[in-house]
């Protein structure tokens, strides 16, 4: 593998009872992107509990992009309810 090669995000589907998950692994950086935020303010936010969840693979860190989805609606809410008030 080169040097600084982009792995491209995995695509999982499962099923959980009933209905049928499907969703992205992102690394920090598509999240990041994904997000519009920059990588640093991400990992910052992961790492003060306040990002979205994060999943482990071997020794690296992914998002789930249903998580990152979850989050960034969690983060916006607020301002929505500020905004209407």
């Amino acid at each position: 593998m080169q040097t600084g090669a982009r792995i491209p995000s995995m695509k999982l589907s499962y099923s959980e009872g009933r209905g049928t998950m499907n969703f992205d692994i992102l690394t920090k950086d598509e999240a990041a992107e994904r997000a519009r935020i920059s990588r640093r303010q991400l990992e910052y936010q992961i790492k003060a509990g306040k990002g979205p969840a994060v999943t482990r693979i071997g020794g690296s860190v992914r998002v789930r992009s249903d998580e990152l989805d979850a989050w960034l609606k969690r983060c916006t809410e607020p301002q929505q309810q500020e905004q209407a008030a």
